[in-house]
């Protein structure tokens, strides 16, 4: 698992491919995550198949596409 909870991502447009091909990660705390500039989060857990969890503060996501998987 991977704790970004100190990550600073207000500045971000672009999130895609982000945590491409994780196939260990189980889970992710995304809690501090502000993506209210993002415009591109494709493919942004592409290839996490261990993945199953992940913590979000659905308030500060804005999430422009469908396809993060």
């Amino acid at each position: 698992s991977v704790d970004l909870a100190s990550l600073n991502t207000e500045k971000l447009e672009d999130m895609s491919y982000l945590f491409y091909g994780c196939n260990s990660l189980a889970s992710a705390n995304l809690t501090s995550f502000n993506t209210s500039i993002v415009v591109d989060m494709s493919s942004m857990f592409s290839g996490c198949s261990s993945l199953k969890t992940f913590y979000l503060l659905y308030q500060k996501w804005h999430i422009p596409f469908d396809n993060i998987l």
